[in-house]
């Protein structure tokens, strides 16, 4: 249920300006589901996706570096955790 509120609203985000598409990119629900990408792992089988899309006259499918986005996931996993910690703390000590 969350994560398709966390779609929903990334969604929502990206369609309002150019600067919150680039941003809404790094959100967390976004770069979980970037790394998971098969496409990602596979590059021929994003160059024939990206084949297909140019054909249809669409844009061709881009990602960003698998160690940015390991980095902002484990980021985000770093500042979830501490937000639990804290919570804990607060209420349990």
């Amino acid at each position: 249920m969350i994560s398709i509120v966390c779609l929903a609203l990334s969604q929502l985000i990206a369609q309002t300006s150019e600067l919150l598409r680039s941003v809404s990119d790094f959100l967390p629900f976004a770069t979980f589901t970037d790394v998971i990408d098969p496409r990602l792992h596979y590059p021929v089988r994003l160059a024939q996706e990206n084949a297909m899309r140019a054909e249809q006259g669409r844009a061709p499918l881009e990602f960003h570096d698998f160690e940015l986005l390991l980095g902002m996931m484990l980021a985000y996993s770093a500042v979830f955790l501490a937000v639990a910690f804290a919570s804990m703390r607060k209420r349990d000590l």
